[in-house]
């Protein structure tokens, strides 16, 4: 009886600490641009895809405008099969991007 509690509670416990290394790994979203320079005024399309390939993630979008000092959020896409997403953005001059998971 004690053993088969023990080899019970063993693998239960070993249930749990596996679902919270699943829950705590971080998910990584790539990011890609249609085109390295664009023209001012002219559009370019991100894309990229999320880690665990799941449609209907949430992804932020975010723009560093040339002169400011931090990034800040322009858009929040969700991922469609395969876990890919796009976003077309209108940057201005030296403006830098950046994609992450919401969660």
């Amino acid at each position: 009886m004690r053993k088969t509690l023990a080899a019970l509670v063993t693998a239960a416990l070993a249930a749990l600490l596996a679902s919270i290394a699943v829950a705590s790994s971080p998910q990584t979203v790539t990011i890609s641009a249609s085109r390295p320079s664009v023209v001012f005024g002219k559009s370019v399309t991100l894309s990229g895809k999320v880690s665990n390939s799941k449609a209907s993630e949430n992804v932020s979008v975010l723009a560093e405008p040339f002169g400011t000092a931090a990034f800040a959020a322009i858009a929040t896409v969700q991922t469609v099969s395969g876990g890919h997403w796009s976003e077309a953005v209108k940057p201005t001059i030296e403006t830098s991007y950046q994609a992450k998971d919401r969660k």
